[in-house]
């Protein structure tokens, strides 16, 4: 009967204890539950590993702008990186010369705008100065004609006196009522009054040709005007080339930037497609092929 009683008494006292230790290996594995959670949601919240990562998370596709071959690469999948973190180096050495060149031909552009531009003014002012060279050439050409004619009608009239007197001489001298040396005078009065009147006409024939010449400047330099339109239409054309020319500059500048693919978001890069080497185009979607330069990229933080 004593056994019986301990036996009862023993299973008793031990029942409580059981208990005990049960509850507290339930509360361990719910404690270790909740923290595998917390921790499994921190991993997750940085890290693509699902298939659906394009539908559940906000994926950004980055490719290259530029075509090349690929120099240098800088991340890995799964990688996180810092907005404007350099991911690859596209071969920079063609755009770099084609910058250079770009420059050179601004260069170039800008040094014809600016002498078409000083052309202007000094056309103008050299087109004015013509006119009124002109101008005053026909007017001076113009006495010189005058004078000329006026030079003329009187050796014409001392020829014709010299003539008469000459033809009068002729009846005299038959008569022996002048001596011949007065004669031989009259002839030569009559031959030097003839010559002088000869040169007389020949300056006035230069003088109308001298007027015709100025006459014939004058129009010429009364196209100043046109002229001055052609060189300010020159003088735009020149700018307008030098605008082209600093786009082309600015264009080369950008395809140089354009050689570094930089993170465009801080996050976690995900199927990257591009390797050392290769060579890619620009906007290209070369996601599973063997060459490219784009990457699923998920603009993440992670957690501190």
């Amino acid at each position: 009967m004593a056994n019986g009683e301990d036996t009862r008494e023993t299973k008793t006292e031990s029942a409580p204890g059981n208990r005990r230790r049960a509850g507290l290996v339930i509360g361990v594995a719910a404690i270790v539950l909740v923290v595998g959670g917390v921790l499994f949601w921190r991993y997750s919240a940085v890290r693509v590993a699902t298939d659906d990562a394009q539908i559940d998370g906000h994926i950004t596709p980055l490719a290259a702008r530029v075509s090349g071959t690929v120099q240098e690469v800088h991340a890995q999948d799964n990688q996180f990186v810092s907005a404007g973190t350099l991911l690859v180096q596209i071969d920079p050495t063609d755009y770099k010369v084609a910058l250079a060149r770009a420059e050179a031909e601004l260069a170039a552009a800008t040094a014809s705008a600016q002498g078409a531009r000083t052309s202007v003014p000094m056309t103008s002012t050299t087109a004015t100065g013509d006119v009124e060279t002109a101008e005053s050439d026909v007017a001076s050409a113009a006495a010189r004609l005058r004078m000329a004619q006026a030079r003329v009608k009187e050796t014409e009239a001392k020829a014709t006196r010299a003539t008469q007197d000459l033809e009068r001489m002729k009846t005299l001298v038959a008569k022996d009522e002048v001596s011949r040396q007065e004669y031989d005078a009259a002839v030569m009065s009559a031959e030097a009054a003839r010559a002088e009147h000869e040169g007389a006409v020949a300056q006035g024939r230069d003088a109308e040709a001298g007027v015709r010449g100025a006459q014939a400047k004058r129009t010429q330099a009364g196209t100043a005007p046109e002229q001055v339109a052609i060189m300010r239409s020159k003088a735009a054309g020149a700018e307008a080339q030098v605008a082209q020319a600093r786009a082309m500059v600015e264009r080369a500048r950008l395809d140089l930037e354009h050689t570094s693919v930089k993170a465009p978001v801080s996050g976690v890069i995900s199927k990257k497609t591009v390797e050392m080497g290769q060579i890619i185009q620009p906007g290209q979607p070369l996601r599973g092929t063997n060459y490219g330069s784009t990457w699923d990229f998920q603009p993440v933080t992670p957690s501190p």
